[in-house]
């Protein structure tokens, strides 16, 4: 008996060293990257622990958005790291839940587990496994997203990882799998949302009677109209313009008719037919008699309409815009339109009629910066950044600009430190 104690007492004891190993191997050391990059971690040490988080995150976020992954991989330790200093709970659980799903989307799942495991409550780290089951998903690892899918106990991650599961299986052009899974969602939002990404898929190709019966099975209004706008853009893409038209005025959702024929209308080659597309399109919206909803459809319709330059279209209607929020969407999505354009003073000449909020000043503002960064002038536009008042969009900008600055491997020049400082607002 006392041998046979002593033995299961070695076994776990092995065992136990054997998980203590494990753990260590999936330990991740912050190692700093070259050039501004450097620097910027090197600075965040003045900064609050969660400005420290967002920035760092953001940076991982922005060297992927550039492609380049390996440095968003030295960058997201850091990021993991500063998550330990955060005191409030449900900012901590923000923020470990996002460089979970940055560390999937580069395919590190060492580095995602070690976040999710970092979340207290057992539903929260079964939400963390949620997104990473998405991440897997959308890179085709449908063997592995299944596994940790199964594993979830939470209805409510569960369902939503089955959500994230649709989508990968949609884009990855297998609309059968989707469907079967969309019908295991037990959530009615999640499993509208994934029925219709279901009939989506089969509206691209072409299959009406299966998209019918994906589209059947939806019971939100919303949902329904974005799988009957599919079709829609389905129908217009085999030149069947008259169809597309017809079937985007059936659309019950007033909003979702506005926008999907003024997408038709940013779209048709007709100068004539597009006008009248876009005319109606606004009639449409201006009918609606919920004020919010009004706007939603305005600001939808007018930003198909900036892609077809149409201008006076804006000023003529943005005064139906009464709340701050439509009025600074719209605006900043032309201040967008400009910037990505190169005409950074028609840019300018926008921003300056923007609402006085400060979020949306900040949104609009940062594209002007997006934009310098982009030319390579890293300073002006870190100088530019540090007069944004709403911090997450500043430090978004500022990662933004520290990473387009890091492509030359070399160290930050003195007045680059000095900008970087500034727009960080470490004294």
């Amino acid at each position: 008996m006392l041998k046979t104690r002593l033995k299961l007492s070695i076994i776990s004891s092995l065992i136990t060293f054997s998980a203590c190993k494990k753990q260590e191997a999936v330990k991740i050391e912050p190692q700093p990257p070259p050039n501004l990059s450097r620097s910027a971690i090197e600075l965040t040490s003045k900064l609050n622990p969660l400005s420290r988080a967002r920035l760092l995150t953001a940076m991982a976020e922005s060297f992927i958005e550039v492609k380049n992954n390996k440095q968003a991989k030295e960058v997201l330790p850091w990021a993991l790291d500063a998550s330990n200093a955060i005191s409030h709970p449900e900012e901590k659980k923000e923020h470990l839940n996002q460089v979970a799903r940055v560390y999937a989307q580069i395919g590190d799942l060492d580095g995602a587990g070690l976040a999710v495991s970092k979340l207290n409550r057992a539903e929260d780290q079964d939400l963390g496994r949620a997104h990473i089951v998405e991440q897997l998903a959308l890179k085709r690892r449908f063997k592995l997203a299944h596994s940790i899918e199964a594993a979830i106990s939470s209805q409510k991650a569960k369902d939503l990882a089955l959500l994230g599961l649709v989508k990968g299986y949609v884009k990855a052009r297998r609309a059968i799998d989707a469907g079967k899974l969309a019908t295991k969602i037990k959530g009615g939002q999640e499993r509208d949302q994934a029925l219709a990404k279901v009939a989506a898929a089969y509206a691209r190709t072409g299959q009406r009677g299966p998209w019918q019966a994906a589209w059947a099975g939806v019971r939100t209004g919303h949902f329904q109209g974005e799988a009957e706008a599919e079709w829609v853009r389905h129908l217009f893409r085999k030149g069947k313009l008259r169809d597309a038209i017809k079937d985007a005025r059936n659309i019950e959702s007033k909003w979702l008719r506005a926008r999907t024929l003024a997408e038709i209308a940013s779209k048709v080659r007709s100068p004539k037919k597009a006008r009248k597309l876009f005319e109606e399109a606004y009639q449409i919206s201006l009918e609606e008699r919920e004020q919010v909803l009004k706007e939603t459809a305005l600001v939808s319709a007018l930003k198909y309409a900036l892609k077809k330059k149409r201008y006076q279209d804006l000023k003529k209607l943005k005064v139906h815009l009464r709340s701050k929020d439509a009025q600074g969407e719209l605006i900043t999505a032309w201040v967008k339109h400009y910037a990505r354009a190169g005409r950074l003073k028609a840019a300018q000449a926008i921003y300056q009629t923007m609402v006085d909020d400060a979020l949306w000043r900040s949104r609009a503002g940062a594209e002007l910066t997006r934009l310098e960064a982009d030319r390579g002038r890293f300073t002006e536009a870190l100088f530019l950044m540090a007069k944004l008042e709403a911090e997450e969009v500043r430090l978004q900008a500022v990662a933004y600009a520290i990473v387009k600055g890091s492509v030359e491997d070399r160290p930050a020049s003195g007045i680059e430190q000095k900008a970087l400082k500034k727009a960080l607002r470490i004294n």
